[in-house]
This record gives C-alpha cells, structure tokens and sequence, in this order.
C-alpha cells in the first residue's frame, strides 16, 4: 500500500483490494484525509464503514490465528457477527487474550524475535464502537453536516481511533501468537502452568530467560519462524 493522502475519490474507490484487513483502515485514512481536504461529510461516513469493517476482519484474522481449526459453522457464525467471534476468541479451546499475554513475555525476553503487535480485544470493540456512531442518523441538517465544527468533531473522533491503529500497524511486522502445538516442550509446559494460573507473569519472565541459550542453540541459524495464517476457502465440514 501507499501513501493515503492527497486522493481522489476516483483514486480511493479504485484502490485494488488486498486481502487484510489493514487495507481497509488505508482506506479508512484516504476517506477521512480527504473529508479534511474538502470539507465533506459523506466522507465521513465512507471512513467509518471501511474502519468498522477492518476492525471485523482484523477479528476474524484474530480468530483464525487463534484457532488450531475453524469448522463450517463456526465460519458461518463469525461472519457479520463480532460479539460471536469475541466470545469465540474467548473460549476455553482458543484463550486469546491468555495467548497473547503469553506471547507478548516470550517476544520480549528474546532479542531475536520480530516486532508483534498483540490487539487487546476491549480496544478493537471500543474502536467498532465509535466507528459505528458514523453509521446511523447523525440529527437534523442544522445540526450536523450544516456545521463546521460538527464535522471537525467528527474527524478529530475518528482520527482519535484511526492513528493508534495505523501506528501499530505500520511499526511491526503484524499480529502473531506462539501456537501451543509449535511450541518447544518447555515452553510449552511454562504456557500450561500460565495459563492455569500456576505461574505468575514475573516468574514467567525468569524462567524463559533462562531457556534463551537453549532455545537459541536448537532453532540455530534458522531463528524465528514466520508462519503466516489465512482462511483462502470457505472451511468444509
């Protein structure tokens, strides 16, 4: 993707799609850039659907990451439905949150692992939601798009969601978790004492700093591997 500012509306809705849902927040900029540019309200509107929709797909990137499988149904219940895949990320069999605690302290104990960033789940819906208040009936003309500070508001509100996202989108390699069947055995075994609750988050630290020679010594020269994960076809039962 390239630079999102300056477009045209030609030059946006023309943007050849890309399979991620970062390309939806790119749009998501050029929309909001370009209703700071003219003036235009209806812009408003096209940056907060192809945000709400990022975000939805960012979920279920989330989801799929998170997931050792995703079945027929469970495709079918995730689609159009962002509480479901919340409490989907949630469950016992995927533990996001947990994972991504968990992925977070072994990212930062080794020097040689790559720049991740890990979604917190409460964010992602706190940013679905103002992304959604551009979606509905924003009150009577004289009031809104008739206004020039109401369309400021509006900008400012949603560049408020819009900037974090972008940033840590664009200062890291993307999402990533360390899946519990990849991992080495005792890193495993230090995830299932985490995720009990038999390991505090401090005593996890020390335990994987004292595994680095190893782990560093047995991967060798191949290091980190980067595994990426994404749904080409609809899951068959």
């Amino acid at each position: 993707m390239h630079e999102w500012r300056g477009k045209s509306p030609n030059e946006i809705l023309t943007n050849r799609p890309l399979d991620h849902s970062s390309w939806h927040f790119f749009q998501a900029r050029s929309w909001l850039d370009y209703a700071t540019r003219e003036d235009a309200p209806s812009a408003i509107h096209y940056a907060a659907s192809e945000l709400r929709y990022g975000l939805e797909y960012l979920l279920f990137q989330l989801l799929v990451l998170a997931s050792e499988s995703l079945s027929l149904q469970e495709y079918r219940q995730a689609i159009g439905n962002p509480k479901r895949m919340k409490k989907m990320l949630a469950s016992p069999a995927r533990n996001y949150a947990k994972l991504a605690e968990f992925t977070k302290v072994v990212v930062s104990v080794d020097p040689q692992a790559p720049p991740l960033h890990f979604w917190n789940l409460n964010d992602l819906f706190r940013y679905w939601g103002v992304a959604s208040e551009f979606l509905h009936f924003a009150g009577a003309h004289s009031v809104s798009y008739s206004r020039t500070e109401w369309t400021a508001k509006a900008i400012a509100r949603l560049d408020s969601v819009l900037n974090p996202l972008w940033s840590n989108i664009t200062d890291t390699i993307g999402i990533g978790l360390v899946k519990p069947l990849q991992m080495e055995p005792e890193v495993r075994q230090a995830w299932i004492e985490f995720k009990d609750g038999a390991l505090a988050k401090n005593d996890l630290i020390r335990r994987l700093k004292i595994m680095q020679p190893g782990l560093h010594a047995r991967r060798g020269k191949t290091g980190w591997q980067f595994r990426g994960r994404r749904i080409l076809q609809i899951p068959k039962e």
